[in-house]
């Protein structure tokens, strides 16, 4: 019997932190830091349309 090949569904973060595209730069910052976290979805009227990164802001 072969194995089933493992799905994103089991690797992917269900409950994810976001920011608002009106948010600062530094409020970003802070809750990457904060939460230890390097990426951050992007939403605005809650769809997400972008991701930033500690990355980015370092630029």
């Amino acid at each position: 019997m072969s194995k089933k090949a493992p799905t994103i569904a089991e690797f992917m973060t269900r409950s994810t932190l976001t920011i608002s595209h009106s948010a600062s730069l530094n409020e970003a910052h802070e809750l990457m830091r904060r939460h230890q976290i390097r990426h951050l979805p992007v939403v605005s009227q809650n769809e997400v349309i972008g991701v930033v990164s500690i990355r980015d802001l370092h630029l």
